[in-house]
């Protein structure tokens, strides 16, 4: 009866009365697993539907029932990563093919925590030291010193800051909790003075100078209300080494003299370094508000800077991300990377949830 009603369908009258054979229009519909479906350890349950229900159905090259109204359904085992899934139909002459990329595991959608993270290791730190000391450098805290300091004129004597000599200034950030430990390093720092006696007509050049002057503080990340980023220095502290004195020859007691004049010069420099270097970095702004549009697959994108914290492994920084609406604005308390590779100076955190639009997009087309 099957092959019968075969012969009536597929034989029809030629335009001159002779039997021609018709090709049949097949139409596979694959309705289980849907594309790019995370299907967990499997298996993958094949089920669907052809329009002519005496084709033969392949899955995975493995022919399958179809029943009277050419429904079907098997299974086949997720041994890999990802499987795509073939499901074949042919009818005399007539064939068309459906394929169906899987995945194993959960949707990582479902634990996409809505942003990611990112870390300037210790490393990135040292380089981010020699900028702030260049830029210290750059803010003239050497001439506001010079400036600053106070000069001796008495009925004896003048004793006149004349110049201020410094080596390079270096900055060494050091990770810790809270924050970031720095320490700026003032080398070779000298006054240069003129001690004249006016009486005499007599001056002589004095110099007084000191092998570091060292600048502790805590520098705290911190992003506002506004979004504005900024490293402000606290808990600051000053360590001044042993002056060094240089002088012309001179009599005993003129040079006894000159040596007390000049500490009354020099005595503030530890509280003027202080004031003029923290408060030409004290605060140090760093822009904002951070935020970023962008567009992935048609997907929009919006990502915001939401929270910067130092701790032992650098400082670390979450951004928010929203995929289709706008970003969080509070802290997500999402973890930075730790485990950095040597010498790397920036670490990114990604969670595999925002690599899954791409996977979903170019990527499963290609496969």
């Amino acid at each position: 009866m099957r092959a019968s009603l075969f012969f009536l369908v597929f034989l029809g009258c030629g335009s001159e009365g002779n039997l021609a054979l018709r090709t049949p229009k097949l139409e596979l519909d694959v309705l289980s697993p849907t594309y790019g479906q995370f299907l967990g350890d499997g298996p993958v349950v094949v089920e669907g539907r052809i329009n002519e229900p005496l084709a033969t159905v392949t899955v995975e090259g493995r022919p399958v029932d179809v029943d009277a109204e050419g429904r079907f359904v098997t299974s086949v085992p997720l041994d890999y990563a990802y499987r795509i899934v073939d499901v074949e139909a042919e009818l005399f002459g007539a064939w068309t093919r459906e394929r169906v990329p899987v995945f194993q595991g959960q949707d990582p959608l479902l634990s996409w925590p809505g942003g990611l993270t990112v870390r300037l290791t210790a490393e990135g730190l040292g380089r981010l030291g020699e900028v702030v000391g260049s830029t210290i450098d750059q803010t003239g805290w050497d001439a506001s010193l010079l400036a600053a300091l106070p000069s001796v004129d008495n009925e004896l004597f003048a004793l006149t800051p004349t110049a201020l000599t410094h080596d390079p200034t270096v900055v060494v950030l050091t990770p810790v909790d809270g924050g970031v430990d720095t320490a700026i390093s003032l080398r070779n720092v000298a006054v240069e003075m003129e001690l004249s006696i006016p009486a005499l007509g007599w001056s002589v050049p004095l110099s007084v100078g000191y092998e570091r002057i060292e600048v502790g503080a805590l520098a705290v990340p911190l992003v506002d209300d506004e979004g504005m980023l900024s490293l402000e220095l606290t808990e600051s502290t000053v360590d001044l080494a042993d002056p060094v004195f240089s002088v012309a020859e001179m009599e005993i007691d003129l040079l006894a003299l000159a040596l007390e004049a000049a500490s009354w010069v020099v005595e503030p420099i530890g509280e003027l370094v202080l004031d003029l270097v923290l408060g030409a970095v004290g605060v140090v702004p760093l822009g904002g508000p951070y935020v970023f549009e962008a567009d992935l697959l048609g997907t929009p994108i919006e990502i915001r800077l939401t929270e910067v914290w130092g701790d032992p492994w650098g400082l670390g920084g979450e951004l928010a991300v929203g995929l289709g609406e706008p970003a969080a604005l509070l802290p997500l308390d999402i973890p930075a990377p730790t485990a950095v590779p040597p010498g790397a100076d920036l670490a990114l955190g990604l969670h595999e949830g925002l690599l899954q639009l791409v996977v979903e997009g170019a990527m499963l087309g290609l496969l």
